[in-house]
């Protein structure tokens, strides 16, 4: 692999372990969702939420397989604002380099989850 591509496995895995080395389980909501880019599904992608400042989190990943994402309670967001990324994965099972930056590497997108017990959240890009 280039040292340019991420490999998925690598960023699932070092999302898992923040996670559980840094927050309480019964914090965490379910979450789940959409993504679509152009108006069609996201054929395989990863959306990574990243905390802003006031959010007691860590990074939280989910895998989109045909459009569908979901992270379970044990694992998902705590309430607060997060900065949204979406990535697209390539047939190599690494980041496509070729998916604009502008939904992931230099997102603006924001998302704000509130104290409910699951989360449902579409991403149209």
């Amino acid at each position: 692999m280039s040292s340019g591509k991420l490999s998925i496995l690598a960023i699932l895995s070092l999302a898992f372990v923040i996670v559980y080395a840094n927050s309480s389980v019964s914090d965490h909501l379910a979450f789940h969702g959409k993504v679509t880019h152009s108006g069609v599904p996201l054929n395989q992608g990863l959306v990574l939420l990243h905390p802003e400042e006031g959010t007691e989190s860590q990074i939280i990943a989910a895998f989109v397989e045909s459009g569908v994402f979901h992270v379970d309670s044990e694992t998902g967001p705590v309430p607060g604002k997060y900065r949204v990324e979406v990535y697209r994965i390539g047939s190599d099972h690494s980041i496509d380099p070729s998916f604009p930056k502008q939904y992931n590497e230099q997102s603006k997108m924001e998302l704000e989850i509130p104290n409910e017990s699951e989360l449902y959240a579409e991403f149209e890009l």
